[in-house]
Formats: structure tokens, sequence, C-alpha cells
């Protein structure tokens, strides 16, 4: 919850109409990221559905 109020994400992506993938640094393991996949209901209630750590070669090998 810390990296959705006090960081900005490396990047965003929309996944359907309403939830997005965010992908911000992991906080101990430089060689991870951590995914964060949030829905926004039509109040703007965001909802965090999961979180996960991934390879930040995945990342790189995206851009």
């Amino acid at each position: 919850m810390d990296c959705i109020s006090n960081e900005i994400p490396l990047s965003i992506s929309k996944t359907r109409m309403n939830r997005f993938k965010l992908v911000y640094p992991h906080e101990t393991k430089i060689t991870m990221d951590l995914y964060v996949i949030i829905e926004i209901d039509e109040n703007s209630i965001i909802t965090i559905i999961t979180a996960y750590p991934n390879d930040k070669r995945r990342r790189e090998r995206e851009g």
C-alpha cells in the first residue's frame, strides 16, 4: 500500500476496461519489480486485486 501512496510507478498499463497493472521497483530485492493489479470502479474507488514480485528483466525486455 505504501508504494501506491508514495511512489511513482515505473509503468502503468490498462489490462481491461477498469483494471490496470502498475509496476514499481521492489523495496528489498534489486533484481525484482512489484506488480500491483488495481481496479477502479465508477465511484473512483480503487481496489487492489493482487500484488506479486516479478523479475525486472521481464519489464526491461517489454520496453
